[in-house]
């Protein structure tokens, strides 16, 4: 925080980059997530969620189709475009016999949030090898210096409520619960 108040933004930015790689899957991590994805555009990301408001807009359906989708916060489009290319050679690299399709959209117009929609994978098992195997290679999936973005698992109908709510922020919850705790 000292650096960033004397040296700016984006020094803080690289700063936080750095705690989330060396402190991955701690409480650090997290809140330099939190702090990074504000300063990229999410204004919702400090906003407390209860998990019991969460559950009720989204289903455990651990046999239905999934999909991953990456958010990205506050890019240009040349940017954009280069996660998708990015996460288009990751795929060939690596998933080249699993037919995966890529489209996008706007998540939050006004605080420039984008999804990258990966689909589809046939059940949430075939889904979360694909995400585990992105959290181990986060620089070789999109490979842009500093890059910030969230994954996350969803079926097509929880997926569908994220769109509607124009925020991931409840589903996070869901999904570090449903997802990733077991």
């Amino acid at each position: 925080m000292s650096l960033g108040s004397t040296e700016g933004k984006e020094r803080y930015i690289k700063e936080l980059q750095q705690v989330v790689r060396a402190f991955p899957k701690s409480s650090e991590e997290k809140r330099a997530q939190e702090i990074l994805r504000f300063l990229k555009g999410d204004q919702q990301a400090f906003n407390e969620i209860l998990y019991d408001e969460a559950s009720d807009a989204f289903e455990v359906e651990d046999e239905k189709l999934h999909y991953v989708f990456v958010i990205t916060y506050d890019l240009g489009q040349k940017d954009f475009d280069k996660y998708k290319l990015d996460i288009s050679n990751y795929n060939k690299k690596y998933h080249r016999f699993e037919n995966l399709k890529l489209s996008n959209i706007y998540l939050n117009v006004e605080e420039k949030s984008q999804i990258i929609l990966v689909r589809s994978f046939e059940n949430k098992n075939k889904a979360m090898v694909y995400y585990k195997g992105v959290d181990k290679n986060r620089e070789e999936y999109v490979t842009a210096s500093g890059s910030s973005f969230d994954i996350f698992v969803s079926t097509q109908k929880n997926y569908r409520e994220v769109i509607k709510q124009r925020s991931a922020n409840a589903y996070r919850e869901f999904f570090n619960k449903n997802y990733l705790k077991k």
